[in-house]
């Protein structure tokens, strides 16, 4: 599946990552929206795998064993998730449907309710309704987004401490820095302005390494 030149290829993947899922999901707003969702997710998990395999290889060349585990343990979340988002879209989707219909339906009763001065029991009564078919929906979303997350989070910070260690590859210490700072920083508030530009550069300072490397061992000439 990985090219023999492992670092190089990270690094496009990184590039395309940014640009390639995008695009497919700027023609499914015009035609075939269903085919160009599913090519788009399909693309971001390839490239997210050759990404993270280019930091998998470069943990095994200096031998760093938390960079190589994380990245294992990162390539498969990935493939989990994305599979998981593709086979669930469409129930998603139906779900989703469902949900519009209810309240809608309960908006209508709510309305009518108001137009003929019902009492105030029997608004708050529709009222709770509405409200727990919002619940019911979202509250088991919530739950699958606060959990990864909460892997996202770990599965970063070691990631990052990881970088930290390879003290033999260039920018590798700062970048570990930065990604550790623009976490801590994402989980204020007012950080999250400041996570934006830290973000980026952080994930600019990975491409770097990944195409430094590739020089280094002769993957680019």
């Amino acid at each position: 599946m990985f090219n023999k030149k492992p670092l190089m290829c990270a690094g496009i993947s990184a590039i395309l990552l940014v640009f390639l899922p995008m695009i497919f999901s700027m023609f499914g707003l015009i035609v075939w929206s269903g085919f160009f969702s599913i090519l788009s997710n399909i693309s971001a998990l390839v490239l997210s795998i050759y990404f993270m395999y280019g930091f998998y290889y470069l943990g095994m060349k200096y031998k760093n064993k938390l960079l190589s585990v994380i990245s294992c343990v990162g390539i498969i979340f990935t493939i989990v998730l994305y599979v998981t988002l593709i086979f669930a879209s469409g129930q998603i989707t139906s779900n989703v449907e469902q949900l519009n219909q209810t309240v809608s339906q309960q908006q209508i009763v709510l309305d009518n309710l108001n137009a003929t001065n019902a009492s105030a029991e029997q608004i708050a009564i529709i009222q709770t309704e509405m409200s727990n078919t919002l619940f019911d929906f979202f509250g088991p979303y919530l739950v699958a987004f606060l959990v990864v997350l909460f892997l996202w989070l770990i599965g970063s910070v070691l990631f990052n401490v990881s970088l930290i260690k390879l003290k033999k590859v260039e920018y590798a210490k700062v970048t570990g820095i930065i990604g550790i700072v623009s976490i801590g920083l994402t989980l204020t508030i007012i950080g999250i302005f400041l996570a934006i530009p830290l973000m980026l550069a952080y994930c600019v300072m990975l491409v770097i390494i990944l195409f430094n490397q590739a020089k280094k061992f002769k993957e680019i000439r």
